[in-house]
């Protein structure tokens, strides 16, 4: 890799490190081109980045950035995963191709605290945000809904009665 590129690819490792909200490290020793490419879709259908980096070069990129404290996590064959605003999405792909392959999940970082293996695996249990907006929307609309047949019941049982004293 010559100079410009080595600058071209820490400009970019830096907007990454700059916008992203969420960052996990992950080794990709045991890992081959082609399972590489299979998780690197995958997480990109789901609006999640990944990348495989030159540890000194991501070391370079995140001196200026809101990652700066993780240059000693940077060790081995090392590829990123990061969102700019749902780290629940991430740990959920990435637990689920973990049960089928030798992925290696080395530590993450939301809004720049550290999060452990441990921590990754509870967020992947939880509902993404399109999930939970979905049960917002339900609860509203059926509170709504009840609401307004509780307004509704006292004309309609009104109007009982009176047919009923008509008949």
């Amino acid at each position: 890799m010559n100079q410009f590129q080595k600058e071209k690819q820490i400009r970019n490792l830096n907007d990454i490190f700059t916008k992203a909200q969420s960052l996990i490290l992950m080794e990709i020793d045991k890992l081959k081109t082609s399972e590489l490419v299979v998780l690197r879709r995958s997480l990109k259908e789901h609006g999640v980045g990944f990348k495989v980096v030159k540890n000194k070069v991501a070391r370079v990129a995140m001196k200026y950035s809101f990652f700066n404290f993780i240059e000693k996590d940077f060790l081995k064959s090392t590829a990123i995963v990061w969102s700019r605003d749902d780290l629940v999405v991430a740990s959920k792909l990435l637990m689920k191709y973990q049960e089928t392959r030798q992925l290696k999940l080395r530590i993450g970082y939301h809004l720049g605290e550290e999060q452990s293996l441990d921590q990754i695996i509870n967020l992947s249990k939880l509902p993404d945000k399109k999930q939970i907006r979905m049960r917002l929307v339900k609860l509203i609309q059926g509170s709504i809904e009840s609401l307004l047949l509780q307004i509704h019941a006292p004309a309609s049982n009104m109007l009982g009665v009176i047919r009923a004293r008509a008949n």
